[in-house]
């Protein structure tokens, strides 16, 4: 079991980390749906098969910043410092 969750978490999540300063919010979509919350130096796992995109805030319908690709960096870790 601990060998098959090793497996999943370096193949099919990303971490991502933020930098930025300030707390964000991630989210799979261009405009602000579902979103979670990352506080300044926070990291999150997300699945990496997804297009992930970043908010300043959690109100649905806000436009997102993409900051990363599906499948581009699964196991890894991308983050978030602008």
């Amino acid at each position: 079991m601990l060998a098959y969750q090793k497996w999943l978490k370096n193949n099919v999540n990303v971490t991502v980390s933020n930098k930025k300063g300030s707390t964000i919010w991630e989210g799979s979509s261009k405009k602000a749906f579902i979103t979670h919350e990352i506080p300044s130096g926070g990291q999150l796992i997300q699945a990496c098969t997804i297009d992930l995109y970043y908010y300043y805030s959690d109100a649905k319908g806000l436009p997102g910043h993409k900051f990363y690709s599906a499948d581009s960096n699964c196991g890894g870790t991308v983050t978030i410092n602008k």
